[in-house]
């Protein structure tokens, strides 16, 4: 950064201040490689690191008052990436664990393409149980394709918001599919199978 352009601070109070998606644009292109690589490293996995990297950016656009009292937006982002990682890992074993111990007595399929099929099935119709302001949101960005920025504009909303339903409507149709006993252990596993 040179001495023309401004500081994370000035930008986060600017952000704060006004909701610009362009100034928020910026930090998250100063500081998107460096969250995004923190929750690889913890999670060991890079569907669901880059859930946890948007919700970070999430959180960040929440607490853009508070974090612009500090010169940088860093550390308080790696602290967080690191701290969100680490909960998400813990509770995918936890998960896993009792998935395990449920799946035991649940014979394999035949084949795998069935498998796939079933899957994909079963997908569609969890897909339309998630109620309107996640269905929405989770098709265009992951079955259409957009990015979040044209999943806002397409649905009037900011990209932080975005973010918080896609990361919201993973969990809710990852626990639909727990529920019809389809073993999907991650909101990451979730993201590969959308």
């Amino acid at each position: 950064m040179n001495d023309q352009e401004p500081s994370d601070s000035e930008l986060l109070a600017r952000y704060a201040a006004e909701h610009n998606d362009r100034v928020f644009a910026e930090l998250y292109r100063r500081h998107a490689d460096m969250v995004h690589a923190v929750c690889r490293r913890v999670l060991g996995d890079r569907g669901e690191a880059e859930d946890i990297a948007q919700a970070v950016f999430c959180t960040l656009a929440e607490n853009a008052a508070q974090v612009a009292r500090r010169p940088q937006a860093g550390g308080w982002l790696h602290t967080v990436a690191r701290r969100m990682s680490l909960k998400a890992r813990l509770s995918r074993i936890g998960r896993q664990q009792r998935e395990e111990l449920t799946m035991r007595d649940v014979p394999p399929y035949a084949n795998a393409e069935v498998d796939r099929q079933a899957m994909r099935a079963e997908l569609d119709e969890a897909i339309g149980e998630l109620p309107e302001p996640y269905r929405q949101p989770l098709i265009l960005f992951h079955l259409e394709e957009y990015s979040t920025e044209e999943t806002a504009a397409a649905m009037g909303l900011r990209p932080e918001t975005v973010c918080v339903r896609l990361h919201r409507a993973r969990e809710l149709l990852r626990r639909i599919l727990v529920r019809r006993g389809v073993g999907v252990t991650s909101q990451g596993a979730m993201s590969a199978a959308l």
